[in-house]
């Protein structure tokens, strides 16, 4: 394992470890045979050396809690005393900290929790629980929303780099005689609403996610033995470990860490038959145990190289390339990509988009002759062929910066953004104002709310990359302004004020319309200290969907995801004449507040429904444009086949307090 650029010395990676063979409660807790072994071989791997492909890790650094140690108290204890409150793990610092559970998991019952169309919670098995404690009070499993909470203060205080690996079953269902399944064989008591209380208390759990399943969870993550409704199995002969956690560890050893993400690791595993890992986490393309990122490029995708024969020259074969973009994001067919080497060399070839689904794209050379595109190439969009993804600018004679937003000798426009020739036919107007840029909205439903932005060209004597900016600016617009026409009608979104607590926050019906606050895809609040606020996604169409909130903010072209399906293997969320809530029961509820020394403001949110499962994340933009450090939005690696039949369609609703 190559050990440039990654952690190093003894001080850069904290773990708990935990595995539970022998439960007391073993009635309802089938005893495994592999957990202690998962754990312990987990272990080995943090401690060998490198050379022997482990991570070196000392001791010291490791809490291992093994069957009758790993209590409820114990492990809940382990994340306050070893991670949260550890002197040696440097306050908002870029320490690696890794829990390890192997062992039971189940669903259970969570009274007035609105999490799930059951009302039911995922949780880990502690070796106590459905047992009493010395006090004479029921022990409960470990809810992933306390969990969630537990995180969530890890990474204020810590930092981010944090991995959870759970080896355990999320369902109640049993597995398969011959290979023994991690998960138990009746439910838990139902889960109080005051269980844990102390950990949201005098917290203002304002979106927050409310799950460590929480696709869009920042604080961790989550390498999970089998989907949220999956099982999770045990190898059938000796040495005894669990299935995910052996092909887990192979992976890590023989992997060279430093330079493969997290996503990348887990779909490289080796088949697990019906068992199906997960990777979960909005920082899930982080490279393993690192907070950087491994690049793909902007607005470059990986190219897939598929072949058929030619229907009209059998011995020929059609070279064609599949990418992981599509309708979503602007594709249509027609769209011309250029292809660039690993090492961003551009081959000099040109590829056409010839099929367009919802989330993938075919591409064809734009001639008969095939050409060897190098292993490792990825595709670039050179011309969009599609006008609502240009952002139309007109800009002064006497602009400044003219020569950097469009430069005499550029052939090719690899922007989102052209030079309008009168203020008439563009969108938006670049002007100088004093010693600012000033952005003058034209068009466009963000010119009715958010006419104009004010923007120094220099921020933190570092100059800002004007063709950054307006590719930024451009994003936002295009999926603000998105959507697909008449195609799949019949989804609303409604916005309640909550009452009552976390987690048991259920809609006011005393505000709005039997409690909703949109009328006309408009909503209007006034800046109330303490309320806070929660969504109902409804579908009345005829098919089952995959519902996606986000937060459009024109004061600084951010985006932010709010609620996302978990992934492609769980079943549509939103059912046909069904409702889906968000920042309600055990979600952190969302508030708003008007930035310092305004009397007004204005957002909007945009809900997306698709009939299948789009990884939508790099819809987000968590960084202004107008931020150094802004350098555009990253692509995802996918290989799927592509989609013979989608849908999808999206609403705005306009947010405006004052």
């Amino acid at each position: 394992m190559s050990s440039s650029d990654f952690p190093t010395g003894t001080h850069a990676i904290f773990a708990i470890v935990v595995g539970i063979d022998d439960y007391k409660a073993q009635d309802e807790l089938p005893t495994l045979r592999g957990a202690v072994n998962d754990a312990e071989a987990f272990k080995k791997f943090l401690t060998d050396s490198r050379q022997l492909g482990g991570l070196q890790v000392p001791c010291a650094h490791i809490r291992f809690l093994a069957n009758e140690d790993a209590t409820r108290y114990a492990i809940l204890s382990a994340l306050e005393s070893h991670f949260l409150h550890n002197p040696s793990i440097p306050d908002h610092g870029n320490t690696a900290m890794i829990l390890f559970f192997a062992g039971h998991g189940s669903r259970v019952l969570s009274p007035k929790n609105l999490l799930s169309s059951d009302s039911k919670v995922e949780v880990i098995c502690p070796v106590d629980e459905r047992t009493l404690d010395s006090d004479g009070k029921y022990v409960h499993a470990i809810p992933d929303y306390i969990l969630a909470q537990l995180l969530q203060r890890l990474a204020d205080k810590k930092g981010d780099n944090i991995t959870c690996i759970m080896d355990s079953c999320h369902s109640g269902g049993m597995g398969r005689d011959e290979e023994r399944a991690r998960n138990a064989r009746t439910g838990s008591c139902p889960i109080p609403s005051e269980l844990d209380s102390h950990l949201w208390d005098n917290a203002t759990q304002t979106t927050r996610p409310h799950s460590i399943w929480a696709p869009f969870a920042s604080s961790h993550v989550l390498l999970a033995a089998c989907t949220r409704d999956g099982i999770a199995y045990e190898t059938p002969s000796a040495p005894f470990h669990g299935r995910f956690t052996a092909s887990l560890i192979t992976a890590l050893r023989q992997t060279a860490l430093e330079s493969i993400t997290y996503e990348e690791l887990i779909n490289g595993l080796s088949p697990l038959g019906m068992q199906t890992p997960q990777c979960v986490g909005i920082n899930k393309r982080r490279a393993v145990l690192r907070t950087n990122h491994v690049g793909t490029g902007r607005r470059s995708w990986a190219l897939t190289e598929k072949s058929s024969v030619d229907p009209e020259d059998e011995s020929r074969n059609l070279q064609y390339f599949l990418i992981s973009t599509g309708s979503v994001e602007g594709v249509r067919p027609g769209t011309e990509f250029s292809v660039y080497t690993a090492d961003n060399i551009e081959v000099g070839t040109r590829l056409v988009a010839i099929t367009v689904k919802i989330n993938q794209t075919l591409l064809a050379f734009d001639d008969d002759e095939p050409i060897v595109v190098p292993k490792g190439s990825r595709a670039k969009v050179v011309d969009w062929r599609n006008d609502s993804m240009i952002l139309y600018t007109y800009i002064p004679p006497d602009f400044p910066q003219t020569s950097d937003l469009f430069p005499l000798n550029q052939i090719t426009n690899l922007h989102n953004y052209v030079e309008a020739g009168s203020r008439e036919t563009a969108q938006i107007s670049l002007r100088r104002h004093g010693g600012d840029i000033a952005l003058e909205w034209l068009k466009g439903l963000t010119s009715l709310h958010a006419r104009e932005t004010l923007f120094a060209p220099v921020k933190n004597c570092r100059r800002l990359h004007l063709p950054s900016v307006l590719d930024g600016i451009a994003h936002f617009h295009y999926f603000l302004e998105c959507g697909n026409g008449s195609a799949l009608p019949g989804f609303s979104l409604e916005m309640h004020r909550l009452k009552g607590g976390y987690p048991t926050r259920e809609p006011d019906r005393s505000f709005g319309n039997d409690g909703n606050l949109v009328a006309f895809n408009k909503v209007h609040l006034r800046q109330e200290k303490g309320a806070r606020y929660g969504f109902t996604m409804r579908n009345t169409s005829p098919y089952d969907l995959f519902p996606y909130l986000f937060y459009f903010n024109p004061q600084n072209y951010t985006v932010k995801c709010w609620h996302m399906p978990q992934s492609a293997h769980d079943r549509p969320p939103l059912h046909s004449a069904g409702t889906a809530t968000v920042g309600m029961g055990g979600e952190g509820a969302f508030s708003f507040m008007l930035p310092t020394g305004k009397t007004s403001s204005a957002g909007f949110i945009k809900m997306f429904v698709s009939t299948v499962y789009i990884d939508l994340t790099w819809i987000e933009q968590k960084i202004s444009p107008f931020d150094p450090r802004f350098c555009g939005t990253g692509r995802l690696v996918m290989s799927h086949e592509l989609l013979d039949y989608s849908d999808w369609n999206a609403l705005c609703v306009v947010l405006t307090m004052g």
